[in-house]
């Protein structure tokens, strides 16, 4: 699979099997971010289907999601940002805070019922 030409800073993906979600960095001419997707069957770019993260949510690093709600993370916030899988839809409701030392985080991953997150500072995963 080849990224699009314009999807030139990838920072994490996901998908639920039939779709995979790409992080982009600061991606538009306002510098906001998108998710990016892509049709794992033949690899193909969804022109067009870009979804442009929360204005706040401007340095994505990881993304995640249970089936129903997709979290990203930012390094620049100690807080996961929650949407919606259906329509991307922000779900400021269900952000989860994260631990003050857990400020830089990168990836994230759930695990059964926690969820695990990669720090730049550390050297463990925190949950």
């Amino acid at each position: 699979m080849t990224l699009a030409t314009h999807h030139d800073r990838p920072r994490g993906m996901w998908s639920d099997g039939t779709t995979l979600w790409v992080v982009e960095n600061n991606s538009t001419s306002a510098g906001q971010s998108l998710l990016m997707s892509y049709n794992l069957a033949d690899g193909s770019f969804s022109e067009g289907d870009d979804i442009e993260l929360d204005s706040s949510n401007r340095k994505p690093q990881g993304i995640w999601s249970d089936g129903t709600v997709v979290w990203v993370a930012d390094w620049d916030d100690t807080k996961l940002y929650a949407y919606a899988l259906s329509d991307f839809s922000r779900m400021a409701d269900l952000d989860i805070n994260l631990a003050g030392s857990n400020d830089g985080p990168r990836g994230v991953w759930l695990f059964d019922e926690t969820i695990l997150v990669i720090d730049k500072y550390d050297t463990k995963v925190n949950a």
